[in-house]
């Protein structure tokens, strides 16, 4: 609770009004961010503050599938920070997945979840060319999903016939 206190000395000197106050034991577990963004297959790790006035605090982690989690300590003394792995599995289909974070010490629970928002894969989203005519202008432009930033296109095997060329920009065009 909270208090307000008044001293006096035996010289008759009294004090201010000072105030005080009791809390109870405890602590709270505070995640860098409420919500991280993975692609499947692709691992983050974020810092979780345990912050208050505990003795040790036993931690665990739970999340389900496609969404693996992990602490990097099981028990830590308060006012520690630890380490939140999340990992989606390479076939996690995109969603928001939840993931929980619990603490106890001495009868005293503290929680916080954090979202795992798993996004699409990137992917070329063309699947054929279209065919060319020889000896008449060609354009096709290649489409993506889900790509951070831009994309650079060239050959990993095969070639283009004589007088059509692939850009980095993901256009073949020319005359065939």
């Amino acid at each position: 609770g909270n208090f307000s206190l008044t001293i006096a000395t035996s010289e008759g000197k009294i004090t201010n009004s000072l105030p005080f106050a009791v809390r109870a034991r405890s602590f709270e577990l505070i995640p860098a961010t409420a919500s991280v963004e993975l692609s499947p297959g692709e691992s983050r790790i974020i810092d979780v503050n345990v912050n208050g006035y505990a003795d040790r605090i036993a931690l665990i982690a739970s999340s389900g599938d496609p969404i693996a989690a992990s602490l990097s300590a099981g028990s830590v003394t308060p006012n520690a920070v630890v380490r939140l792995s999340l990992s989606a599995s390479a076939q996690a289909p995109a969603g928001s997945y939840p993931v929980a974070i619990r603490g106890e010490s001495g009868g005293f629970i503290a929680s916080a979840t954090v979202s795992a928002v798993v996004t699409g894969a990137f992917s070329i989203i063309s699947r054929a060319l279209p065919q060319a005519m020889a000896e008449s202008p060609y354009r096709f432009e290649f489409s993506v999903e889900n790509a951070s930033g831009d994309v650079k296109y060239s050959f990993e095997e095969g070639k283009l016939p004589a007088g059509l060329s692939l850009s980095g920009s993901g256009v073949i065009s020319g005359i065939p």
